[in-house]
């Protein structure tokens, strides 16, 4: 009789970073304008900090009907989008708003990044504790769902040029928001496309469409 095969968590791990990095090598690649590399995966250009993520989530992450995804381009007001998401979608459980986690907590520690976070180091982290709605934020383009330090910059003329051309991280900017836009307009009760200067020209009005989405209402005060 043949002795069983003891699968240890190290083993695992040492499993997991294989796999990825075997997929990782052989994507085509090009220096961002931070100096950091972006890998082209699903046709779109992932930042370094972020490939290993990206691609341990998409064939593991197992949605709810309940999710809800905060989806933004970086550097587009995800911050802000996390902590009012939070706030609104918990709101019956907090009606005292400094008894809610949001005062003491960043947004970030609240609503986890998919790929920054989740499954960054892991390929199936637990997510049975998360309470419903699970929350979660992703810069992944549409298409894809289904760190800028560095000693030797690329001049701004070459990074505008960079990102006309498309490589930049979880670009191209064109249809990564595309993507988004035209789902919108084909599933408008499942995905509601916010841009950041709508939001800060009338947050209340914004405020009332995402808690529309949510099944969140609220009491319009002087509105007519």
């Amino acid at each position: 009789m043949e002795n069983p095969k003891i699968v240890s968590p190290s083993m695992e791990a040492e499993d997991f970073t294989k796999e990825c990095e075997e997929v990782i090598q052989s994507l085509h690649m090009e220096k961002n304008w931070d100096g950091l590399y972006l890998y082209k995966y699903k046709n779109f250009w992932c930042p370094t900090r972020a490939i290993r993520g990206m691609i341990n989530f998409q064939p593991h992450f197992k949605a709810l009907n309940s999710d809800l995804f905060l989806i933004t381009i970086p550097k587009s007001g995800t911050t802000w989008l996390k902590a009012l998401t939070f706030a609104i979608v918990n709101c019956w459980r907090h009606a005292n708003l400094s008894e809610s986690p949001i005062v003491k907590m960043s947004p970030h520690q609240l609503v986890k990044f998919l790929e920054l976070d989740i499954y960054l180091n892991h390929k199936n982290p637990s997510l049975d504790d998360l309470p419903s709605p699970r929350i979660f934020t992703t810069h992944t383009p549409y298409a894809a769902v289904l760190i800028k330090l560095s000693h030797n910059p690329t001049p701004i003329e070459d990074a505008f040029e960079m990102l006309c051309t498309g490589i930049d991280g979880f670009g191209p900017f064109r249809d990564h928001v595309l993507g988004y836009w035209n789902a919108s307009l084909e599933k408008p009760n499942k995905i509601l496309f916010l841009k950041y200067e709508e939001l800060k020209n009338d947050i209340i009005f914004q405020l009332e469409e995402v808690g529309s989405l949510l099944g969140v209402s609220f009491y319009r005060r002087g509105r007519k």
